[in-house]
């Protein structure tokens, strides 16, 4: 199993082009640029393609969409190339299954999901990481395909790219995970309970009880970039044994206020929060 990941920085907001194959409406790529759950890109049919190009060189050990309505049975392809005009590949993730850890509750969704439904926690996530992080990467190609979803479109709220953080020791065992539902229950004078549905969310609360000062001082660079108003992408348990285990330990959000510690000669230890968009 891989420690915890981190990405930090979202290149796909610094791409000098962003397109898809096929737009419905003004429901369009740009949006997944934005960091709102109810600004969705979707498209005209179950298949779509994502390109992302760069005039100079990034870094990339990450594709990830963190909140779409992709099914159990959808496909997803990501390639990564050296130039701008997508012909050097450089990576390809081959044809795979976009979210192997489906963990919902089909019967809960019958008509299937939507921008509707993302609030409420009717979403998917996909994830794809690259070995080695390749450096010279200047496009990104994602195909995703889903011809069975009820809906008959795509909608994705969000494209993550970039390369990601990981410790020399992984986090603490205990880690927290809380699905947050927002929904108020109040009694009636007539006493009916009542329930005035809202949004949710989840959290996430994890340890590092051992950071080194390598990767302390990596961390707190980090930490000063991000603040507590930048979004990032974390997994816990990336690329687990168990593709549900590692879906529902992936969040995208941000982190709350947290303090660094001296531990002992040369190491650290710090907790994060983070609440999920």
């Amino acid at each position: 199993m891989s420690n915890m990941r981190i990405v930090y920085r979202n290149i796909a907001d610094t791409a000098t082009a962003l397109t898809a194959s096929n737009t419905s409406g003004s429901l369009v790529a740009s949006n997944l640029l934005t960091d709102l759950k109810t600004q969705v890109h979707r498209s005209t049919t179950t298949t779509v393609t994502y390109t992302l190009t760069w005039n100079s060189a990034q870094k990339v050990g990450c594709v990830a969409i963190p909140c779409t309505n992709v099914t159990s049975t959808a496909t997803v392809s990501v390639r990564l190339y050296s130039d701008e005009q997508a012909t050097q590949l450089v990576y390809s993730s081959g044809t795979v299954t976009a979210v192997p850890g489906y963990n919902l509750d089909p019967k809960q969704w019958p008509q299937g999901l939507n921008a509707n439904t993302f609030a409420y926690g009717g979403s998917t996530k996909i994830t794809i990481w690259i070995p080695n992080q390749p450096s010279n990467i200047k496009a990104v190609v994602v195909d995703i395909s889903d011809p069975s979803n009820p809906v008959g479109y795509i909608d994705s709220a969000r494209l993550v790219v970039g390369e990601y953080w990981s410790p020399q020791f992984n986090i603490q065992n205990g880690a927290d995970f809380q699905f947050v539902d927002n929904s108020e229950i109040t009694r009636r004078d007539s006493g009916d309970l009542v329930t005035n549905r809202k949004f949710v969310h989840d959290t996430f609360s994890f340890n590092f009880s051992l950071l080194p000062e390598v990767d302390k001082s990596r961390l707190l660079q980090i930490i000063r970039s991000i603040g507590t108003y930048k979004n990032i992408f974390v997994s816990l348990l990336p690329e687990d044994a168990s593709a549900k285990t590692a879906q529902d330990s992936s969040i995208y959000g941000k982190r709350s206020n947290s303090s660094i510690q001296y531990q002992l000669y040369s190491f650290y230890a710090h907790s994060m929060d983070i609440t999920g968009w």
